[in-house]
């Protein structure tokens, strides 16, 4: 089951205001969703015994600091995995027998950060931040039993790390763009899929070989991309499950 919700984090997104207003749950509350399932018996307590969680966060959180600094930037990747921690260790309570919990992706190597730079070069401050909430995260569940951390950054960044001309992983070498979208606006401001007030006023525009991309929008990688992210990942969260 997926409780899941697009653009939401630990906390309260921060984003623009919209015009049904819509208010996306916090991870609790995803939570919260849940454990009405089994109050309510739609889920037995026996579903229990051989579950699995998944607890994504990709960083959504972060768009409030983005422009911040240094320490207030640190400070609050403390409030984000502190809150992170006290919902694994809610689920464990609740009766979840395993838990996956991926780290943060290079954010400073999206086409989002990496656009300035012409899709040349990764953005420090955000990579920065995501290394930060990495270590904080490690920290206060990495000794949880039960838990597994997904490490997300250490597969991206074989891919899309930098690497000298002829050198990096194979799976980097699937990609002849690693940092440009394969689906790019034209506007700056804009996003992938926008059209304008013609019916054919097309404000994106698609490349040819979505293959080719690691990226296929703005913060979002390709089919291929995340095959080669999988690759790297299968394996070792197959023997945490126990599964083959």
């Amino acid at each position: 089951m997926n409780f899941a919700v697009g653009g939401s984090g630990v906390f309260e997104p921060f984003l623009p205001p919209l015009p049904h207003r819509l208010k996306l749950p916090t991870l609790a509350a995803q939570i919260d969703q849940f454990e009405k399932l089994l109050h309510d018996r739609v889920i037995g307590n026996w579903n229990l015994e051989d579950s699995i969680a998944l607890v994504a966060i990709s960083g959504n959180d972060y768009t409030r600091v983005a422009n911040s600094n240094k320490a207030d930037m640190i400070a609050f990747v403390g409030n984000v995995t502190t809150e992170l921690a006290a919902n694994v260790k809610r689920l464990q309570d609740i009766g979840i027998n395993k838990i996956l919990v991926n780290n943060l992706h290079p954010l400073g190597c999206t086409p989002w950060q990496a656009r300035p730079s012409n899709y040349t070069k990764c953005t420090d401050f955000p990579n920065m931040g995501a290394m930060i909430h990495n270590n904080q995260l490690l920290k206060k569940v990495g000794d949880m039993d039960n838990v597994k951390i997904v490490d997300l950054n250490t597969a991206f960044d074989n891919i899309i790390g930098p690497h000298s001309p002829g050198s990096g992983s194979e799976l980097s070498k699937r990609f002849k763009f690693k940092l440009k979208p394969y689906c790019e606006s034209s506007d700056p401001d804009g996003f992938c899929g926008e059209w304008g007030e013609d019916e054919h006023d097309r404000l994106y525009t698609l490349c040819k070989d979505p293959s080719k991309h690691f990226y296929w929008d703005d913060v979002h990688p390709t089919q291929a991309g995340w095959q080669a992210v999988m690759d790297q990942l299968e394996a070792e969260i197959q023997e945490f499950l126990d599964v083959f």
